[in-house]
């Protein structure tokens, strides 16, 4: 990853941040708003070094390793909260509703499109990256 692609990714990101905060806050959804700022203020404080040269060998292992531990973790957090969406709707016993069980089924559907949205961006990215290290050790 070059600085040019490092520099719109930390852009697409610090974008995010900000557009969920000013969504949240004109919602009136103050715990999304808090979260939101949580998180950037995680994101600017860890990823937002002085120093622009942060491309040796070290860090790019600690990125990846950050990524796949990141993966490892959201992906059967996300599944299994979207199957525990569907059994309030079984068993009529919710926490979350009165007697209504439709927007837990829907955000439970939802879910399981984003785990496996997620699942298959993985695979595909994982198909061509071993294709171009295999071109890479033909040459």
């Amino acid at each position: 990853m070059n600085l040019k692609n490092h520099n719109k990714i930390n852009f697409n990101i610090s974008l995010f941040i900000v557009l969920s905060i000013l969504i949240s806050l004109i919602l009136k959804i103050f715990l999304l708003t808090a979260l939101s700022l949580l998180t950037g203020i995680l994101y600017l404080a860890l990823f937002h070094s002085k120093n622009k040269k942060i491309y040796d060998e070290r860090e790019v292992s600690l990125r990846q390793k950050a990524t796949d531990f990141t993966f490892s973790l959201f992906i059967p957090t996300l599944a299994i909260s979207a199957f525990l969406f569907f059994f309030p709707s079984l068993s009529q016993l919710s926490v979350f509703s009165k007697g209504e069980f439709e927007y837990l089924e829907s955000l439970g559907s939802i879910f399981i499109y984003l785990v496996l949205f997620l699942i298959a961006v993985y695979s595909i990215t994982y198909f061509v990256l071993l294709n171009q290290i295999g071109k890479n050790h033909e040459k």
